[in-house]
Parts: structure tokens; C-alpha cells; sequence
């Protein structure tokens, strides 16, 4: 498919502000693990096992953010029905509802990251709980 696009408008690029995993609050099982010497992840997140990122400014406004998550999924299966070779993660902003985020397979291996998954989350007040 070739696409030609016309009349284009730029836009800023987004900024991030990065908020490292192991700077979370670890619970119920979950716990640090080095891949390489730059890379350190959290692991058994899921199953009781929580991350919890503190005094994440999401603005004075609130709502709709788009959040960008770095992640490693080396779980091949075939017996999820909602999204084949995923992980379903439950990602709770402010305490709120808590929005089913599939996270798709990054390689079948333990340690190789995927880096940049953009998910748009809504929220209303400065502190955002990433369970």
C-alpha cells in the first residue's frame, strides 16, 4: 500500500517524563531483576504482585495522558483468546477502574526489551498510581 499525504501540519513532538520501574513501590511478590548492566526490570508483576509509580505528574488538568511503557514479554501461548502471544496487564490510574492494557509478545526471550508502547490512560488529578 502506498499512501501520499498532502497538506500535512506539524506538531510538536510529545515529551515524556521517564519514571524508572525499580523507583516504584514493589508489593506482593514483585520484585527486581537484572537483564544487562543498563538494563534493570520488575518481574512478577501480576498475580498479587504490584508496581506502583508515586508523584507522577499528570497536570493540573487531568484527563486523557498518553503513557509510553518499556516492557519485556517473552511468554509465547497460544491459549489467550482476547489477544494471542499478550499479556493482559490491568493498569488503575488514581485509584480508579482499572483499564485492561494488552502487551504484546517482544521476542521469545526474557531479555529483550520493547521499548515505546504508547497506551492513552484518563485520570483526574496530579498523582498517577500505575499499579
Amino acid at each position: 500500500m502506498v499512501l501520499k499525504l498532502t497538506s500535512g501540519v506539524s506538531i510538536a513532538a510529545p515529551t515524556f517524563t521517564f519514571y524508572p520501574a525499580t523507583s516504584g513501590t514493589l508489593g506482593g511478590g514483585a520484585s527486581t531483576r537484572v537483564v544487562n548492566s543498563s538494563i534493570t526490570v520488575v518481574g512478577f508483576v501480576g498475580n498479587g504482585g504490584t508496581l506502583t509509580f508515586n508523584n507522577v505528574d499528570g497536570g493540573t488538568a487531568g484527563g486523557t495522558k498518553l503513557v509510553s511503557f518499556d516492557y519485556i514479554n517473552g511468554d509465547v501461548t497460544f491459549s489467550n483468546t482476547a489477544c494471542s502471544n499478550c499479556r493482559n496487564t490491568m493498569v488503575s490510574v488514581n485509584g480508579g477502574a482499572a483499564v485492561q492494557v494488552q502487551m504484546p509478545l517482544s521476542a521469545q526471550s526474557w531479555d529483550i526489551l520493547f521499548s515505546g508502547y504508547l497506551v492513552s490512560l484518563s485520570g483526574s488529578r496530579r498523582e498517577r498510581r500505575i499499579p
